[in-house]
């Protein structure tokens, strides 16, 4: 597998979780990228919700500028 960069990446642990803001489902992830490990949530938007798409929340550190919307990952059950 490979990041939108072409950097091979590796889904070291990935398993399923429930919101217990929303009651929504979840996944949520460890990725291995040679520049570090990654922890993130997938989750699923109205459109997507019932589907077997969910979509990466990217973590933004304070002071780090937010990613543009326009990009990302989808991950597809």
């Amino acid at each position: 597998m490979s990041s939108p960069k072409g950097k091979p990446i590796r889904v070291g642990s990935a398993w399923m979780a429930k919101s217990n803001r929303t009651g929504h489902d979840y996944v949520s992830l460890l990725i291995n990228t040679p520049d570090g490990d990654l922890r993130v949530n997938a989750v699923q938007n109205e459109e997507q919700r019932g589907g077997q798409t969910f979509s990466i929340i990217p973590f933004v550190q304070s002071g780090d500028q937010q990613p543009d919307a326009s990009g990302g990952l989808s991950l597809v059950a």
